[in-house]
């Protein structure tokens, strides 16, 4: 089955580049420019993933998560931004978003991101009919230093964790901020 693709981008330029790079991958993908269209299409269709934006004319897209995932509690979102802001990054996800990439857009990264969420929501549904647990709590102020990729890693992986009943090792040398 072609997965359906829902991009929320108002760049319009990035929005096209990223729909037929997906089109090639013989993805059905639909482009909005504004955080309402996305949620008109998502309304008026089914989608297996949307990408994201932060930055939207008529709002930001981290405010969106929430909205999106009332239509379809299942629906991965990937956030895409041009800020590299680790908080950001931690924020999206706990609302709800899958995963966070920055710009510029790094395609195959991309494509694996995507193909990664595609597998996790095929195995999902073939498991269990209830979404995962999420957060809507507030949380305690995070004391996370650093705005390199591997520090996003770091940040994402802690919030993917917090969702989740696992157990977690954290390893490292003496000094590294393991606490």
């Amino acid at each position: 089955m072609t997965p359906r693709l829902l991009i929320i981008e108002d760049d319009r330029a990035l929005g096209e580049m990223l729909a037929m790079h997906f089109e090639d991958l013989d993805f059905a993908v639909t482009h909005a420019e504004r955080a309402q269209a996305g949620l008109d299409q998502l309304r008026q269709g089914r989608f297996d993933l949307v990408l994201l934006d932060q930055q939207l004319p008529d709002g930001l897209g981290s405010e969106l998560i929430g909205p999106l995932l009332e239509i379809d509690p299942q629906l991965p979102i990937l956030m895409m931004t041009g800020k590299h802001d680790l908080e950001l990054a931690i924020a999206a996800i706990q609302r709800g978003a899958a995963d966070f990439v920055h710009k510029p857009i790094n395609t195959d990264e991309l494509t694996q991101a995507v193909q990664r969420l595609l597998r996790e929501r095929e195995a999902l549904s073939q498991t269990s009919d209830s979404p995962p647990a999420g957060s809507s709590e507030d949380e305690a102020p995070r004391d996370l230093i650093g705005r390199s990729n591997a520090m996003l890693d770091v940040s994402k992986a802690i919030a993917r964790s917090a969702r989740t009943q696992a157990t977690v090792l954290i390893t490292g040398e003496s000094g590294t901020g393991k606490e």
